[in-house]
Order: structure tokens, then C-alpha cells, then sequence
């Protein structure tokens, strides 16, 4: 209520220009408090790209793109991240190209997705 009468007694004072400054500035402060401090990232691997290096460089939070039907051979090692964040890993197909939330892909999908492969059938 406090807030509220102070509002007011803004309102008449200054010009409407100027109070809407203010609680656009107000409002970007109060976002501002509840930063987490974490920022997600987006790491793009290219064809041929080096995958491994995109784990190893992953932060919590991060997501990472691999690119649509390429291949990625490994073998490859999850690293050791601190943080209450998941690091996902996406195919670079755009979500309304893949089936919905709940439902089963299947083998006609394939060409959508990259190919992780290891040598030696590991």
C-alpha cells in the first residue's frame, strides 16, 4: 500500500514520460535481483565438427547443437560438471519438424538426427 501511495503522489509530480522511465528502470532492477547469474549458452557443431570438445566445454546450463544427420565418432566421455543445471544435447532440426512431446521416434526420423558412432563397437 506504501508503494502504491508513493506511486501516486509520482504521478502527479512528474511528467508521464518521466514515471514510466522510472518503473521501466524499477521493473529492470527487480529482474536484475532475481539473476541467477547463470547463463546458458548454445554450442554449434558443425559436420566434422570435434563433439568431444563441445562436452568438455559445456557449462550447466548450456545446450549443444549438433548439426542434422551428421556423423560423430567417438568414443566419447561425459566430463564431470558442477551445477544443478542439465547440459542438453538437440539435433539442429527445428522441433516442429520432429514429433510431438510424449511420442515415440522412429527409424523414418533418422535423417533428422546426427549418427554418434564409436570404432570397435564400443
Amino acid at each position: 500500500m506504501v508503494f502504491l501511495r508513493r506511486a501516486a503522489r509520482l504521478q502527479a509530480q512528474l511528467p508521464v514520460s518521466t514515471l514510466r522511465l522510472f518503473f521501466i528502470f524499477a521493473f529492470i532492477l527487480l529482474l536484475a535481483a532475481f539473476d541467477t547469474g547463470t547463463r546458458a549458452g548454445t554450442i554449434n557443431v558443425p559436420v566434422h565438427g570435434d563433439f568431444q570438445a563441445a562436452l568438455d566445454a559445456a557449462q550447466p546450463g548450456d545446450e549443444i547443437v549438433l548439426a542434422a544427420g551428421a556423423l560423430y565418432m567417438g568414443p566419447f566421455t561425459l566430463p564431470y560438471k558442477t551445477g544443478a543445471n542439465w547440459i542438453t544435447i538437440r539435433t539442429s532440426t527445428p522441433d516442429s519438424l520432429l514429433p510431438a512431446p510424449g511420442t515415440r521416434i522412429t527409424p523414418a526420423h533418422a535423417h533428422l538426427l546426427p549418427k554418434l558412432l564409436s570404432p570397435g563397437g564400443n
